[in-house]
């Protein structure tokens, strides 16, 4: 994945997805940007989640 940017974006409560195999694929990923929003869960209902996603296709949009 050298040269691909990314940016995941997980928090730190979710049961369904917890953040450790996030964690995992970005110490292995060059470039890549990890969020972990401490007190979100799974999904786009928590406004840092969302802001970070929003934050994230603007930068590469503007790339």
């Amino acid at each position: 994945m050298t040269g691909i940017p990314g940016v995941l974006i997980t928090g730190a409560q979710d049961v369904s997805s917890p953040p450790d195999p996030a964690r995992a694929l970005a110490a292995r990923w060059p470039g890549c940007e990890l969020r972990v929003i401490d007190d979100a869960r799974h999904g786009f209902g928590h406004p840092e989640v969302s802001a970070a996603a929003q934050a994230a296709l603007d930068r590469f949009a503007r790339a």
